[in-house]
């Protein structure tokens, strides 16, 4: 089979490999579509560390179901969305369905596991979702995003979150422009948007923020009981802190910087809330996929898909270089 296989720092090659055998719990897939993460992209470059060269990278994915197993839940010709975040069902954590905190777990195309950059992926059923024959491939692919913005929004109390006034989105990427969107869903009207380019301040006005600020020229609002910090740079987790109000409550759900600084003292003399969100659980999952199928989320204001795998370097290259500000979420149909 055919992959995109990273091989370092700024290298990414279309090679033949092996197509997988499945093992005996395991399904063979044939992967339809990838969503290419920006953390994809920082590994790419090199900047994270989260990939170890070489391997295949890619996390956001759907596919076909080719080959099964007996009693397996699915049959051939099944469409499926592939949940990545891998656990092992044993631990105290996975009992009680906290599966994106179990010590024992892994993921998709990162670190050195390899992902669905590739024409085919074996993997167990128990990471598979049965979705709509008519669901496009490319909405499929967006459970993932969508769960780590869904989650993110679960972390709160939805009903204080409805009384609280105007909530706060930092960042106007994918998970920031979803966390807006689910918000929304949620019956949540007065979203303020945040982000440093103005094309994608643009785009959250078009998908519903009641208000956007620049803030390398806008000042930021003060006095928010809650803000969803979708960045994870420690610039933007300061802002998320500082326009709360005494008592108020940030979610972080970025990742992109290890360590940041934070004012401790303004923490505890206001006596702030962070509050942690990382990726998503299966109930998570299974609601988003169900929310993409009922047309509740406009994933196409936000993506730009390309066909083959054959454009895969050069997409990487592009997206590393940055500068196309107009690329909110790059789907690769394969």
């Amino acid at each position: 089979m055919k992959a995109l296989i990273f091989r370092g720092d700024g290298v990414m090659q279309l090679e033949e490999v092996a197509t997988p055998v499945p093992s005996t719990d395991e399904l063979l897939v044939r992967v339809k579509s990838v969503g290419i993460c920006g953390s994809d992209v920082e590994g790419y470059l090199g900047k994270t560390g989260r990939r170890l060269p070489p391997m295949i990278m890619g996390h956001e994915l759907a596919g076909e179901v080719v080959k099964t197993f007996p009693d397996s839940r699915f049959a051939v010709g099944d469409h499926v969305a592939i949940q990545p975040k891998l656990f092992c069902g044993e631990c105290s954590f996975c009992k009680t369905g906290e599966i994106n905190i179990c010590p024992n777990g892994g993921y998709l195309g990162v670190m050195s596991t390899n992902g669905g950059l590739a024409e085919y992926l074996a993997i167990p059923d128990r990471y598979l979702f049965k979705i709509s024959p008519d669901m496009p491939w490319e909405h499929a692919c967006m459970a993932e995003p969508l769960s780590v913005a869904y989650h993110g929004v679960q972390k709160v109390d939805l009903a204080k979150l409805k009384q609280s006034g105007p909530v706060l989105v930092i960042g106007a990427g994918p998970i920031g422009l979803l966390v807006l969107q689910v918000l929304k869903y949620h019956g949540i009207e007065d979203v303020i948007v945040s982000d440093l380019v103005d094309g994608r301040l643009e785009k959250a006005k078009a998908l519903g923020a009641s208000n956007v600020i620049n803030p390398s020229r806008d000042q930021l609002p003060a006095n928010i009981a809650y803000s969803f910090e979708a960045v994870g740079l420690g610039g933007s987790a300061r802002q998320s802190l500082s326009a709360l109000k005494c008592g108020g409550t940030a979610v972080w759900i970025g990742n992109a910087q290890k360590m940041i600084e934070v004012n401790m003292q303004q923490i505890v003399t206001q006596e702030l809330s962070i509050v942690g969100s990382y990726v998503f659980n299966e109930v998570d999952f299974k609601n988003s996929l169900e929310m993409i199928d009922q047309g509740k989320i406009d994933l196409d204001a936000i993506l730009t898909v390309e066909h083959g795998l054959e454009k895969g370097e050069e997409i990487f290259r592009s997206l590393g270089k940055g500068g196309n500000v107009d690329i909110i979420k790059m789907v690769l149909m394969i």
